[in-house]
């Protein structure tokens, strides 16, 4: 036999992975940055609440690190004489990220630059100038922030550099550089880098420091030829091509121009808890733990505008039948039928949501027991698995047997049969926050605990592909190689299972899983 085709029947998803993760581990180590990685600010395409959360992981870490019970005496006794200086410094990080990158997300800059455009434009502002005054905020904001961090960090770096040559505490200080002030230290140089663009694509002309509020103002001027959002900035909306010349906005801004006296609106805005400040977003989405580039991908994100889940509450509060009993599944009605049992889904609404939420917990027992036992910490295997396998392994489930689905008539009294993917999405998102609220970044920031998932989950793919290849032999033994991944496609639910194959897709890419 060819011996390139035997080693693929042997090992035929072998990539070199152990190599790629080692040479991740070595650059999460180093603080070598290249300039590509430092201008690498891809990472404010997201919420800058989301994109600066390290700021607030790493500072919860060191202190959790610094002030845990379980530290040795003589550790504890080198670190008390430092712990005023670095809680003054954490409590002023988590203080600012409040006052600033909290304020800086789409809902509230959109409700500030309504209620300023009389500052900034002597006639009410259209929507291009409203985006205008959005990002200009939106700079100042973020500026604000991570010039003040640069100086909290700088003191924790001063300290930690203070313990790393005391005998007492030098591991203990390696430790907090390698999993927080490198990382950040990155983050920092890539906010720079960001920041120095945007200031270039606004065309900002002047920057200074508000003595009374302690924030940064801009002095810019408002141009027609220039998209002011980020997606934008980032080359994601259609360039605005044969302008006219550009003239500059009747109103210039000065360092004058600020929210208020020593009151600002930065500091008048109510900050909210999470939950009610979710609940009034434009957007609802799962909690983001990791501060790494690896852990904050789109596997582990998972977002729903708030009016598509309005949408298909309101269409499940009009089905005629909601299909919630596995036993008596029915089929679409007649016209008049269905108009006579038109709204009955509101009837069922509460407990569809309760069925939803028990499938999850059922669906997550069934992962961690049966598919995947023995796992050392099932939480975090869930957690790195992203809220979409949970989601697909249930669609899945609903789809096969038609329950959940719901039947309701469109504005033409034509009836549609579906799932409700946005109230389940709503349904997902709200209980995979519960399920994750005590996690803390350091659980999921572990890249040897990753890449040990990984090849956990990689083992168990070669082992039910190898029992695949031997299935097809015994079904049809006069088969060849020619075809094997076409029958393994067809024939995948019952060599590897439906919620294994979610799960392989999302930790083994680029497999016959992935085709359609």
């Amino acid at each position: 036999m060819d011996e390139d085709l035997e080693k693929l029947l042997t090992h035929p998803y072998d990539e070199p992975v152990l190599a790629k993760d080692t040479r991740l581990l070595e650059a999460e180590s180093s603080t070598d940055f290249t300039s590509r990685t430092v201008k690498d600010y891809s990472a404010f395409r997201n919420s800058p609440d989301v994109t600066l959360r390290p700021h607030i992981s790493g500072a919860n870490l060191i202190e959790s690190r610094f002030f845990s019970p379980t530290l040795p005496g003589t550790m504890k006794n080198a670190l008390i004489q430092y712990a005023p200086r670095l809680k003054d410094c954490i409590d002023d990080l988590k203080k600012n990220y409040n006052i600033y990158v909290e304020t800086a997300t789409d809902d509230i800059l959109e409700k500030e630059a309504r209620r300023l455009d009389r500052r900034y434009f002597q006639q009410k502002a259209n929507e291009d100038q409203i985006a205008f005054i959005r990002l200009k905020r939106f700079y100042e904001k973020i500026k604000t922030f991570h010039e003040i961090a640069r100086d909290d960090w700088r003191e924790i770096n001063k300290l930690n550099d203070t313990l790393s040559v005391m005998p007492e505490t030098q591991i203990f200080a390696r430790q907090i550089e390698a999993e927080v002030l490198r990382g950040v230290s990155l983050l920092m140089r890539q906010t720079d880098s960001f920041l120095d663009a945007l200031k270039q694509y606004m065309r900002i002309e002047q920057e200074t420091l508000d003595a009374i509020t302690g924030s940064y103002r801009t002095v810019m001027n408002y141009t027609i030829s220039i998209i002011y959002t980020i997606s934008a900035f980032f080359g994601e909306a259609p360039e605005i091509i044969d302008m006219p010349p550009e003239t500059p906005a009747e109103d210039s801004f000065s360092s004058s121009d600020r929210d208020g006296p020593a009151g600002s609106i930065a500091r008048n805005i109510i900050i909210e808890s999470q939950e009610r400040r979710l609940n009034r977003s434009a957007i609802l989405s799962a909690l983001l733990l990791g501060s790494r580039d690896w852990n904050r991908t789109p596997h582990y994100s998972m977002e729903l505008p708030v009016r598509f889940y309005a949408e298909s509450v309101e269409n499940f509060k009009n089905a005629y039948h909601v299909n919630m009993d596995p036993k008596n599944i029915l089929g679409p009605m007649n016209t008049a039928a269905a108009l006579v049992r038109q709204g009955q889904g509101e009837n069922f609404l509460e407990r569809y949501k309760t069925m939803i939420r028990n499938l999850f917990s059922e669906i997550m027992q069934e992962l961690i027991t049966i598919d995947f036992p023995g796992l050392d910490r099932p939480n975090v295997f869930l957690y790195h698995g992203g809220p979409a396998v949970i989601l697909n392994i249930l669609l899945f489930r609903l789809r096969q047997s038609q329950l959940g689905e719901i039947f309701y008539l469109d504005k033409l009294n034509v009836t549609v049969r579906e799932i409700p993917e946005e109230l389940i999405k709503k349904e997902l998102i709200e209980w995979w926050n519960r399920l994750f609220s005590d996690l803390q970044a350091e659980d999921v920031d572990s890249y040897l605990t990753y890449s040990r998932t990984m090849e956990l989950v990689k083992k168990e793919f070669r082992a039910l592909h190898e029992e695949g290849v031997k299935l097809r032999k015994k079904e049809q033994p006069a088969s060849t190689y020619v075809g094997l991944e076409k029958w393994l496609k067809d024939n995948r639910i019952r060599v590897f299972g439906f919620r294994k194959i979610e799960v392989f897709k999302r930790f083994i890419p680029g497999t016959i899983l992935d085709q359609n």
